[in-house]
């Protein structure tokens, strides 16, 4: 029994949902419905779907698994995911979750691109801002993103040099002659 004029707050949590405070003045009987919010739904997919995700919840213990992340979270944690499969390049993000998320991450394929010379020469291959040099090589190969530009140079003494640049979308050989 509670006396008319009392102050009363009253708490209702539920495991999955977000917890919720009323707070009352009593001046007579009390009758109310306090109703809860789910946590949001998180859904982190990648492409290509069989792709590792491994990830933190607040900064905790590293978790991983292979295609989608799906679950339930408080309003306000933060996922942090990284994303990987052998012959793509790795993608990191960051959530904080305040409400329901869908998110697909793409990988991009990484491919061969190959510079083969007629004769011994110097090769050189530049993408990003870095670049891969084979002295007296034949062949001269770099590994990138599909969509890449590469630039290539090919010298050697007594001929005249080639340079150009390719973009490319599957592995990708280009064959240079020296003259």
């Amino acid at each position: 029994i509670v006396s008319p004029g009392a102050k009363v707050s009253v708490t209702v949590s539920r495991s999955g949902y977000v917890s919720k405070t009323e707070n009352y003045t009593i001046n007579d009987d009390l009758n109310t419905t306090i109703t809860l919010t789910k946590y949001p739904t998180v859904t982190i997919t990648p492409n290509p779907s069989d792709a590792t995700i491994k990830y933190t919840v607040n900064g905790g213990a590293e978790q991983t698994v292979t295609g989608a992340l799906s679950g339930s979270y408080a309003p306000g944690t933060v996922i942090a995911v990284t994303v990987s499969k052998t012959g793509y390049q790795t993608k990191t993000a960051s959530y904080t979750v305040n409400s329901d998320l869908n998110e697909t991450i793409t990988l991009t394929k990484i491919l061969t691109y190959t510079v083969n010379s007629n004769i011994s020469s110097n090769i050189k291959l530049e993408y990003n801002g870095t670049s891969t040099s084979c002295n007296s090589a034949t062949t001269c190969s770099i590994s990138v993103p599909s969509g890449s530009s590469i630039k290539y140079t090919v010298s050697a003494n007594y001929y005249n040099s080639q340079s150009s640049t390719d973009t490319i979308s599957s592995n990708y050989t280009r064959s240079v002659t020296l003259s």
